[in-house]
């Protein structure tokens, strides 16, 4: 039995995540900037305030959205040194069999 894997599309997987991750970054700033302009220029209310301070939780390392991009880097590191193994033993394998001839 043998593996067969190009670790480089394992490696274009994790920056994949990556980029998502940053997206998901660009996004919320984007959501954020248009949150806090609303409330300051165009919503002054006691509601205004809830909903801000309600907003302001998608910030806490607990949230969902926090929680998502946590989860994508962990993947994207896993999937790193499952790449950094496999090319580690290609090269092993590699020099291993130049002793054979």
């Amino acid at each position: 039995m043998y593996i067969e894997v190009n670790h480089s599309y394992i490696g274009n997987a994790a920056k994949e995540f990556d980029n998502y991750v940053n997206v998901i970054n660009r996004n919320m700033k984007s959501a954020n900037d248009v949150v806090y302009s609303l409330v300051k220029k165009d919503w002054k209310h006691a509601d205004a305030v809830a909903f801000q301070s309600k907003w302001a939780e998608q910030e806490r390392g607990d949230s969902v959205t926090e929680k998502m991009k946590s989860s994508l880097r962990s993947q994207a590191n896993m999937l790193r040194y499952a790449e950094n193994q496999y090319k580690d033993a290609q090269s092993k394998a590699i020099g291993r069999s130049y002793i054979l001839w």
